[in-house]
């Protein structure tokens, strides 16, 4: 016998596009063509939000209708869906659109005689046709989509090891485990060759995290009091190439006690963002940091929508430049977190504008800065949820760990609240 697919969302309703119904509890109602063509758009676009003319060029694709009617049908759908809260289904993205949130494709046996030409048949054709293309279309087989729906929370690709090194808390990521193994190694190394030109009483306990991602290596970290909790402005953030590592340990060892200075960038009529995060760079490019601006728009139980602007500034250069500017979503990653030591997220893309202008006086083939960013727009340009992961927690501070682009300090407006509010377990993140 034949099969056909359900959607199936969080609130047990379930969308069933060969026979155009929705159906919960024994019961089922018949969408309208519209409606199940929105629907249904949605969900073949779920990995990004959808503009509400995209949304009408669907629902009515020989008609002209205003946005009341696409109003209409949006708010029809979710009391079919059964939302408990607006947003909790059909998620509303100011400015940009409409996108759909937690749902499972399930294979069922069809309760409709396929033989019989009617309009919900016709429909469904179109439905089945439309669902295997976007499967065909991402080179994924219906089991891969199903297990890429329902992947396990926590770090995708990493492993954290912890360790104390001589008063000092130690954490690395590392995608195996000889690379964890190398690190592990540098960090001893560095730690032993400090201990030989500082004189043991000067020495001061930090929290350092330590990861290789991709062609470089990832390095943050703060001083420590007596509770082992980060002392104030004393957290950094470096990202370095593989061959610098040496170079790097150097600079450290000359430098025992380094302060942060937070950069801000302000301009008139412009509100405080809601967090900051900054990043420094130890390459051969004149980039010597990046500064992240968020602002956050909407937030529920689940889901933050966020935007944020990124800023660069070169070295002995007083201003900063406009980097890129982002819009997204992040949503807080329940359950399956082998490590109880972090939080995740993952963050999905709604928007990417590049910002940055070239100029002779920027060294951008040696730039971290700029490759990350460019990976990140790559990210974003593909639809992909980015995950990270909060490693760390205290009042306004936050270590995040982005499977993307590495470690990153982020520091929130109000000590009482944080930026990824819906994700931290503060007894566990605290004990680290």
């Amino acid at each position: 016998m034949s099969k056909t697919v359900q959607i199936k969302f969080q609130t047990e309703v379930c969308f069933i596009p060969d026979e155009g119904i929705i159906s919960s509890n024994n019961t089922s109602q018949t969408l309208n063509k519209a409606e199940c063509n929105i629907l249904l758009f949605l969900v073949e676009n779920h990995q990004h939000a959808v503009t509400k003319e995209a949304l009408i060029a669907a629902g009515w694709p020989d008609r002209d209708v205003t946005e009341a009617s696409l109003f209409q049908v949006i708010r029809a759908l979710r009391v079919k869906l059964q939302e408990s809260y607006k947003g909790e289904i059909i998620e509303t993205l100011p400015r940009v659109g409409y996108q759909l949130r937690h749902f499972q494709i399930e294979e069922i046996k069809p309760k409709f005689n396929s033989l019989v030409a009617t309009k919900k048949t016709l429909l469904s054709k179109k439905a089945g046709t439309y669902i295997a293309a976007a499967l065909i279309g991402t080179g994924m087989s219906y089991a891969a989509y199903l297990a890429l729906t329902n992947q396990p929370d926590g770090l995708q690709n990493y492993t954290l090891h912890h360790m104390e090194v001589d008063g000092d808390i130690v954490t690395i990521a590392g995608s195996s485990a000889e690379i964890i193994n190398e690190l592990s190694l540098k960090v001893r190394n560095l730690n032993k060759s400090y201990n030989e030109v500082h004189s043991p009483e000067d020495k001061v306990n930090r929290r350092i995290y330590v990861s290789q991602h991709h062609d470089q290596y990832s390095v943050a970290w703060c001083l420590i009091d007596d509770t082992q909790t980060c002392v104030k402005d004393t957290d950094l953030a470096y990202s370095l190439p593989l061959t610098s590592w040496d170079k790097f340990a150097d600079y450290i060892i000359s430098i025992p006690e380094q302060h942060r200075l937070l950069h801000r960038i302000r301009t008139d009529y412009t509100l405080e963002p809601d967090g900051i995060s900054q990043m420094h760079f130890f390459d051969d490019s004149n980039i010597r940091s990046k500064v992240v601006q968020y602002y956050l728009s909407e937030r529920n139980e689940y889901d933050v929508v966020y935007s944020s602007m990124t800023f660069i500034k070169e070295e002995g250069k007083p201003l900063q430049q406009a980097l890129s500017v982002k819009a997204a979503t992040y949503r807080s990653l329940k359950g399956l977190n082998k490590d109880k030591s972090i939080t995740s997220i993952k963050i999905f893309p709604q928007m990417f504008h590049w910002a940055y202008r070239s100029t002779l006086d920027w060294s951008e083939n040696n730039s971290l800065a700029l490759s990350n960013e460019l990976k990140i727009r790559d990210t974003f340009n593909k639809g992909k949820g980015i995950p990270n992961h909060v490693i760390y927690h205290r009042d306004h501070l936050s270590l995040v760990f982005s499977e993307v682009s590495g470690y990153y300090w982020l520091h929130n407006r109000r000590s009482n609240s944080i930026l990824f509010e819906a994700t931290v377990n503060k007894e566990d993140t605290n004990a680290n």
